[in-house]
C-alpha cells in the first residue's frame, strides 16, 4: 500500500473512527445502559454505571494507569519501526541488531 494512501485511511479514521475500538465503545454503551435498568439494591452500587466501566482495559500497568507513561525518543522509535519492517519482510533480527536472511 503507498504512503499516501495509507495517511488518507489514517486521516479518515480521524474523523470517523471504525474498527474494534469502535465496537467496543458500541458494546459499553448496550452495556451500561443495560446494567443501569436493573434494579438497585440499598446495599449494593448506587452510582449509575458509565460507559468507562464496560471498556476492555488492554496493558493496564502501573505507569499507564496513572497517565505518566514514557514517550519513545526519535531514536526508539526508528529503531522499533525498523525491527517490525525487518519481521514483516521475513528477516531475522537478533538482540544486537544484526540481520540475516531467514534459511
Amino acid at each position: 500500500m503507498p504512503c499516501r494512501i495509507l495517511r488518507e485511511w489514517a486521516e479518515y479514521a480521524a474523523v470517523e473512527p471504525f474498527g474494534d475500538g469502535r465496537a467496543d465503545i458500541r458494546a459499553a454503551i448496550i452495556a451500561s445502559t443495560v446494567a443501569n435498568c436493573a434494579p438497585r439494591s440499598k446495599k449494593g452500587r448506587r452510582k449509575p454505571f458509565k460507559i468507562e466501566d464496560f471498556m476492555p482495559k488492554f496493558r493496564a500497568g502501573k505507569s499507564e494507569r496513572r497517565g505518566d507513561t514514557p514517550q519513545l525518543t526519535p531514536d526508539q522509535l526508528f529503531s522499533k519501526l525498523q525491527f517490525m519492517t525487518m519481521a514483516a519482510l521475513g528477516k531475522v533480527v537478533d538482540k544486537r541488531q544484526k540481520t540475516r536472511e531467514d534459511k
